[in-house]
């Protein structure tokens, strides 16, 4: 059974993979000071400007308010239809297809017999573009994108992982903006480009080309800021060094891994193979995932940390992606979550959403690595939503309605700078998923009086505030 949530601050993670414990947290030097030296330090500082200004805000004093952040990430072709877990509250199980967010039990909330509303239509489609736009033209992750732009920020960084394709649409990724959907990256050194620009300046990062050339060499962005860097961190309390040199170091770790990956990419194939395609023209496919998710979503994270950006989504296949899963033994990841759910077919699709709430777990565990102070960390401040683009998996057959839309898996992780409390697992009474938007961006400070559709509202809601 799972343990109880409480209102302080993120129990540290106890999974084997959990970054451990950082020091623990004192109010940096400069900010301490005259907010004009933070501004006259700031100005003088050239490419690392986004990189110093985003580490200074995550070093900040405890006493500040919180940088509130959104992750949102989908997954094609449904759920499998067994998926949700016995009990509500503190009190539950996880079925199998959730089991990896075990540990993280303190951090989620699971959400059951909420529904995936959706237009007329093709499901796959219909739930392609309602995912996060739910019935409106504008994503809400869009909303939240335009109501924290800044100078110097990205306000959006869209990612996904293959294609969606037949009558899913073609959806490059999970945002729309005015109707039209935005282009979802699906190069993760494009991907860390994106954002590296913002950390070591334009000059640093010409092209996503330049970036595998840099990484091969195992150069840094960093190397074009040192100074900069130099410059900070002689201006914090030696606590918050300690802090500012892991933020740096993950960086790297980031950055090696990529370097690796390029190196990979480039080994010469054999016999009759085709070549693999060179690192800055490669398309992630659903088969790559073992190997380039969690780079991804370390990209993800660091671009959180350094205040990069505030809002970012992952779309992992589309509403419907005919494309194999070698990894899982799938000929078609599509095909198969349309056979028997209770034999052979059911259990690929079990594993497969297994597999997937661990790489989340994964992220949840990036993000709960980086301390902000107060004992509070990313995770704390941020709010990261993961869903199924397509409501539950099975066949007509097997369901009152092809790919139901009823009963869809959401689980919401972090405390949104404590607009939210982890609740174990909530149900939701047959509310729309508009209506957990709604709440999220109250917890953003916004009014809006409905998300998408507003015939599919009813207000926030209960149970996550």
């Amino acid at each position: 059974m799972a343990t109880a949530t409480t209102e302080a601050a993120s129990p540290p993670l106890t999974t084997e993979t959990a970054a451990p414990p950082l020091a623990a947290s004192q109010t940096p030097a400069l900010a301490r000071r005259d907010p004009l030296a933070r501004r006259q330090v700031l100005r003088g500082l050239g490419a690392g400007v986004v990189l110093a200004g985003g580490l200074l805000r995550s070093l900040r004093a405890e006493a500040a308010p919180p940088v509130k952040r959104a992750i949102f990430i989908f997954y094609a072709n449904g759920s499998h239809p067994g998926w949700a877990p016995e009990g509500t509250g503190t009190e539950y199980k996880l079925t199998p297809h959730l089991a990896p967010l075990g540990p993280l039990g303190p951090h989620i909330s699971v959400l059951k017999n909420l529904s995936l509303a959706r237009g007329r239509g093709n499901p796959h489609k219909a739930s392609t573009f309602s995912a996060l736009g739910a019935g409106g033209a504008t994503s809400v992750d869009q909303r939240l994108a335009a109501a924290n732009r800044a100078r110097g920020r990205l306000p959006s960084l869209e990612l996904a992982i293959g294609f969606t394709g037949g009558g899913g649409g073609v959806a490059p990724s999970l945002s729309q903006v005015d109707g039209v959907f935005l282009p979802g990256e699906r190069n993760p050194f494009a991907a860390y480009a994106r954002v590296a620009s913002r950390v070591g300046g334009k000059d640093a990062v010409a092209s996503t080309r330049a970036t595998v050339a840099l990484l091969e060499g195992r150069r840094s962005v960093l190397d074009h800021v040192n100074q900069d860097l130099r410059l900070v961190r002689g201006r914090l309390a030696p606590g918050e060094r300690h802090k500012a040199d892991l933020y740096l170091s993950a960086v790297r770790d980031l950055e090696k891994n990529l370097g690796a990956l390029a190196g990979n990419l480039r080994v010469p194939a054999c016999g009759r193979m085709s070549p693999p395609p060179d690192a800055a023209d490669y398309v992630a496919r659903v088969s790559d995932m073992p190997k380039i998710s969690r780079v991804f979503l370390d990209v993800i994270a660091m671009a959180m940390a350094c205040d990069v950006t505030r809002v970012s989504t992952m779309m992992w296949g589309g509403g419907e992606s005919d494309e194999p899963v070698e990894f899982m033994g799938m000929r078609d990841w599509h095909s198969t979550t349309h056979g028997d759910p209770g034999g052979a077919p059911g259990q690929k699709v079990i594993a497969m959403q297994a597999y997937l709430a661990g790489e989340y777990a994964y992220l949840l565990q990036r993000l709960a690595s980086f301390e902000i102070g107060g004992g509070r960390t990313l995770l704390d401040e941020s709010v990261v939503v993961l869903g199924t683009q397509n409501g539950n998996s099975n066949q007509t057959n097997f369901a009152k309605e092809d790919h139901d839309r009823r009963n869809t898996p959401f689980v919401v992780a972090g405390r949104l700078g404590g607009a939210l409390r982890p609740r174990g697992v909530v149900d939701c009474e047959g509310r729309n998923h508009n209506d957990l938007y709604l709440s999220l961006l109250r917890g953003f400070g916004l009014t809006d009086a409905a998300v998408g559709d507003p015939e599919w509202c009813q207000g926030p809601l209960p149970g996550l505030a």
